[in-house]
């Protein structure tokens, strides 16, 4: 039986979490669950199919932890480029950067804006 021994940080994984997690993938596999102040250390045991057996747990403490979606992905090339993304450190992009390069272009933008939507009222024909 394969098993896979997980070393989780008390400060983003809560117990509530964990024990969600747990029963989301009870049907594929045993889980234990022991806490300590510092950290969580999670048991995972499957019959087969344990990498994917760990990812669905973490993917389901983070749904639970976070309240919002989080979503595998699975494509081969997706690791590599996400894997420099991270280690470069890229920031945030910024609201427009174009009107973070220069002002001017920000206030041209707005008059095509306003030139492209008059508020100007229909007319009846009498």
């Amino acid at each position: 039986m394969k098993v896979a021994e997980l070393r989780l940080e008390t400060a983003w994984y809560g117990r509530e979490a964990l024990a969600a997690a747990a029963a989301a993938v009870s049907g594929r596999g045993r889980v234990a669950v022991v806490s300590t102040k510092a950290a969580h250390l999670v048991t995972l045991s499957a019959a087969r199919g344990l990498d994917a057996l760990v990812g669905r747990f973490l993917d389901e403490a983070l749904n639970s932890q976070l309240r919002s979606e989080v979503v595998a992905l699975n494509r081969p090339a997706a690791a590599p480029v996400l894997g420099q993304v991270l280690a470069a450190g890229f920031t945030a992009v910024p609201k427009d950067p174009l009107e973070e390069m220069d002002p001017a272009v920000a206030k041209a933008r707005a008059d095509e804006t306003a030139a492209l939507e008059p508020k100007t009222p229909k007319r009846r024909k009498r």
